[in-house]
């Protein structure tokens, strides 16, 4: 066995056998992603007891996911001004997040895809709207804006009446009971 001497704390390599140092395989990758996905569901959507009796420190857990989440905020701002090449907090007034909110609730609590579903939902409401002015040439914009406020808002208040879990519903597993 070869040792080079600042290398004591890691591993020894054989020179018969180089191929002692496999990769790994893609599952043992994946796997604590899957680990990770569990604790953020139960320590930080569900149920925080469950998590902590489990042994997860649930703060920690918290604090990192508001870190990772801040740091995806701030790449997303920080690819909007270099897209728009213009930054003005009047950009982002309470009405865009209430589209956001709006998006999410249509899309269904916990599904990745009906997030998407739901913002093109939204979008197509908000867009398809703009042709009201067309339709109905007596409306200035000002109520052509509060019309298209409420077609949204009725839109998602029908949605919620019919389907209360949105678009699509979260993916569980579920066991076969025979």
């Amino acid at each position: 066995m070869l040792e080079h001497p600042g290398l004591r704390h890691q591993r020894r390599i054989d020179p018969v056998n180089k191929h002692q140092h496999r990769p790994k395989p893609l599952s043992k990758h994946l796997l604590p992603l899957k680990q990770v996905g569990h604790i953020l569901r139960t320590s930080v959507r569900e149920d925080d007891v469950v998590a902590a009796t489990l042994g997860k420190n649930v703060l920690w857990v918290r604090v990192r996911i508001f870190a990772i989440g801040g740091g995806i905020i701030g790449l997303a701002g920080s690819m909007h001004g270099f897209y728009y090449q213009y930054i003005d907090p009047t950009q982002f007034s309470n009405i865009v997040l209430a589209y956001g909110f709006m998006a999410v609730i249509a899309g269904g609590r916990g599904a990745h895809r009906g997030a998407i579903l739901g913002a093109a939902a939204v979008m197509v409401l908000l867009e398809g709207s703009r042709f009201l002015k067309d339709a109905i040439p007596a409306l200035d914009s000002d109520q052509l804006a509060a019309i298209r406020i409420i077609i949204i808002g009725v839109g998602l208040i029908a949605l919620l009446i019919w389907r209360p879990q949105g678009f699509l519903r979260e993916y569980r597993l579920q066991a076969k009971l025979n």
